[in-house]
């Protein structure tokens, strides 16, 4: 029986390789080390497996919370250090993220395109249709992250 034992192992180990779940991408450069499981997590329930994802500390002489950016094949997601709801704002960026996946929010130079509208960065926060999407789905994305 204990020569059979490391065989079994063996086995399983080599039958569980090929079934291995594909986990979310994410390097936390954050100093809120919390910040990659929730960001794994929340990406999970955002069905953005594939969605490769570094979450930066933001400079503090900005108005916002947080925001994201596309950088190459990555998302930046920059966000104060200091944050008592950091769940939430990461659930909010990360809408963001699905929403520049599937093609409706695309990043310009000077500006956001949402679907197929133009936008400027100087249109104010509260006129953003992405926003208003965002915040609207990131209470579904919390639901499912608890289920």
């Amino acid at each position: 029986m204990k020569k059979l034992l490391p065989l079994v192992i063996i086995l399983i180990t080599l039958n569980m390789q090929g079934q291995t779940n594909k986990w979310p991408q994410v390097k936390n450069l954050h100093p809120n080390k919390n910040v990659r499981w929730v960001t794994m997590k929340s990406m999970l329930a955002a069905d953005l497996i594939d969605a490769k994802i570094v979450v930066k500390p933001l400079a503090e002489n900005r108005e916002e919370h947080a925001y994201v950016t596309k950088a190459g094949s990555f998302y930046v997601i920059y966000m104060k250090e200091d944050l008592n709801n950091f769940e939430e704002v990461i659930r909010h960026e990360l809408i963001h993220v699905k929403q520049m996946e599937n093609g409706d929010l695309i990043q310009q130079k000077d500006g956001w395109i949402w679907k197929g509208k133009f936008y400027a960065n100087t249109t104010k926060y509260n006129h953003r249709p992405w926003e208003h999407d965002a915040h609207k789905n990131d209470s579904y994305l919390a639901f499912k992250n608890h289920n």
